[in-house]
This record gives structure tokens, C-alpha cells and sequence, in this order.
């Protein structure tokens, strides 16, 4: 599914359902056990969108899956922006407190 290009003809709302239904159907179907996701910052508007479904997905699915927000580059570098999104995502998401920075993975 190419969001970017979708997103000029739908709205963000359906979007969103329509990729939230298809990870319900994956995600149950293949017994998918972590799933990784975008943080989000700055509202990239594929990656928002992916966040938003995936959050949706996580509590439809009573949080039955492992959830992994990695920090989207370069948007992620914005320490305001960063930070701010990191209270965002606490707020809304029960979160262990675990900081994998992907700095120290890659290099």
C-alpha cells in the first residue's frame, strides 16, 4: 500500500481504518507477535498514518502483540519535536521505560 500516494485521494480517517482492519486481519491470521512502528515526529504524513493504525490495531487486538516505536530519521534529530511526541505516545500507550537509541545500533 503506498500511503503517500493514497493520501491524496482519501482522507487521513480512512486511511487509517482501512489499514488498521488489514493489520487486525494479518496480525490475528499469522499469529504476529511483535510489530514494528514509527514514532512519528513531525507528522510525516505516511508515518503518522502508520502510527495511528497500529495504535488502533494494539488496543483492538487487547494489546496482544509486542509493539516496538522506533524514532524516525532524520525527523527524530528535532529534540523539542522528539521529545514532545515521546509524551504523546506515554500518554496514550501504557510503555515500559526502554531507550534503544538507533544511533548505537548503527554504528
Amino acid at each position: 500500500m503506498d500511503i503517500l500516494n493514497l493520501s491524496k485521494k482519501y482522507n487521513q480517517d480512512e486511511l487509517i481504518n482501512d489499514l488498521t482492519g488489514r493489520l487486525i486481519k494479518k496480525i490475528s491470521k499469522e499469529k504476529i507477535s511483535t510489530v514494528l512502528c514509527p514514532m512519528a515526529v513531525r507528522g510525516h504524513v505516511a508515518h503518522s498514518i502508520t502510527f495511528d493504525a497500529v495504535l488502533k490495531t494494539y488496543k483492538s487486538l487487547k494489546q496482544n502483540f509486542k509493539l516496538i516505536i522506533y524514532e524516525d530519521m532524520p525527523y527524530a534529530r528535532d529534540k523539542m519535536a522528539y521529545f514532545s511526541r515521546l509524551k504523546h505516545i506515554k500518554k496514550n500507550i501504557i510503555t515500559e521505560d526502554i531507550y534503544i537509541p538507533t544511533r548505537s545500533i548503527l554504528k
